[in-house]
């Protein structure tokens, strides 16, 4: 019961004239992420991921990450891949030396399973 209130609130929030990109991807991301795992409505979730991409305008890898994973959990594992290699170009590249961000890291493990699900499909 929390996880739906926790939901329907950034959603209420998200859907609001003067929503923030930060509240549209919020509920995105939480809707995306929420648990228990069957509370989870990629069709539902789309249109607020493409949203807040757009309400970026392109440029906020975690928001295009987030729409990538939408794409993924419809099954659309070429949307998925072409989203996630768009993320990760937006991270700047890495001095000698200098660790990868974690956040970087999650987003390129992300892309590779799109694309081995895509190539295993295409098989």
């Amino acid at each position: 019961r929390e996880a739906e209130r926790g939901l329907a609130i950034a959603r209420e929030l998200a859907d609001r004239p003067n929503a923030s990109q930060e509240q549209v991807y919020n509920f995105a991301w939480l809707a995306m992420t929420v648990e228990p795992v069957d509370l989870r409505d990629p069709r539902t979730v789309l249109p607020y991921a493409q949203k807040a991409v757009e309400m970026s305008g392109g440029t906020d890898e975690y928001s295009l990450h987030n729409l990538a994973e939408t794409y993924s959990a419809m099954g659309d594992y070429a949307k998925a891949v072409e989203t996630g290699e768009k993320a990760t170009a937006l991270f700047p590249a890495l001095q000698p030396g200098a660790p990868k961000p974690s956040q970087q890291e999650t987003i390129e493990k992300s892309l590779q399973e799109y694309r081995d699900t895509l190539a295993k499909r295409k098989k």
